[in-house]
């Protein structure tokens, strides 16, 4: 379609359209809008100008008579108007946190936690907001929030040299090894040491997985080969693999259910790197976030129990 108008509508002087198109004359237009008529004039005259056509028919004593582009013209003024009434009202409904959607990126382990601990409150306190979760592995959880295609972000991966990444809180949740009841490790008394570990069947995430990099460091620092018997990306996999014949690695904390149960038990491993590991609560720096977003991110930190510290959530580790 061919553009035929020089410039943007001054919806100002659609407004004067619409006065004159309801009063029916210039003077009547006028008083309406406590103004001089001359002015009045002025502004159709110019808004005839920039639509290149003409709006009224000057009938003397007769008043102004609409043209059918005048009829196109208010059929526009309406929509505007019916538009600009819509968006008053959505942009009330946000600020009052009555509609919106809000999505959170978040690899397996954290989810369950989130859904029991924060989601379940939050949607009872604000049913009208839409809260998707979409479950990645912790790389993709950073990407997904730098291009914001996330709004709230769970992750272990490290934020080196991520700018655009801001750190709302974070919690340490070491890396345990998980066993079953009969593992031969399940019942020592000190910390296991990597070689320890390496030497029964274990089951790892894959190698895109932030844990597995962990893994890597501590196989450079050891100078160790730590090969899994067993690879998922799911952690019920993962936890089914331990409690059947093996190990994993996981924290504690994404195994609650298995180890208050007596199907795991979780084992300090004695090593810096998988007791120093961490998880963040991320959102993009500088981004405009809405009131229902950032009274979620309120309810996380306040009631998710690794980041209020709460250790009464956690499961007992073996240390």
């Amino acid at each position: 379609m061919r553009h035929i108008l020089s410039s943007e509508i001054n919806q100002r002087r659609i407004g004067y359209f619409y006065a004159v198109y309801s009063a029916g004359s210039i003077s009547a237009a006028a008083n309406s809008l406590n103004t001089a008529p001359s002015v009045v004039t002025r502004q159709i005259q110019i808004l005839e100008n920039e639509l290149g056509t003409l709006l009224f028919e000057r009938r003397h004593r007769l008043g102004m008579k609409p043209t059918e582009a005048a009829n196109i013209v208010l059929e526009y003024y309406r929509e505007t108007r019916a538009n600009q009434d819509k968006l008053e009202a959505n942009l009330y409904e946000l600020r009052a946190m009555k509609r919106g959607n809000i999505t959170i990126a978040s690899p397996n382990v954290y989810i369950a936690a989130l859904m029991d601990e924060v989601l379940n409150d939050f949607y009872r306190a604000y049913p009208d907001i839409n809260v998707i979760v979409e479950e990645i592995n912790c790389p993709q959880v950073v990407a997904q929030i730098r291009e914001d295609k996330a709004h709230i972000g769970l992750t272990r991966s490290p934020l080196i040299d991520e700018p655009m990444i801001n750190c709302l809180a974070r919690a340490s949740l070491p890396v345990n090894l998980l066993v079953g009841k009969g593992h031969p490790l399940a019942h020592v008394r000190h910390k296991i040491t990597v070689a320890e570990m390496a030497r029964y069947p274990l089951a790892l995430s894959p190698l895109t997985f932030s844990l597995r990099d962990l893994v890597q460091e501590v196989e450079r620092e050891e100078r160790i080969q730590i090969t899994p018997t067993f690879t998922s990306s799911a952690s019920s996999a993962l936890k089914r693999f331990a409690v059947l014949s093996g190990g994993t690695l996981l924290s504690a904390f994404a195994a609650c259910q298995e180890i208050d149960s007596g199907q795991l038990i979780a084992l300090d491993i004695d090593h810096p790197i998988f007791m120093s590991a961490q998880t963040h609560l991320i959102v993009r720096r500088g981004r405009l976030l809405s009131p229902s977003i950032n009274q979620l991110l309120r309810l996380i930190t306040k009631q998710l129990s690794f980041f209020n510290q709460d250790c009464s959530h956690y499961p007992a580790v073996r240390t």
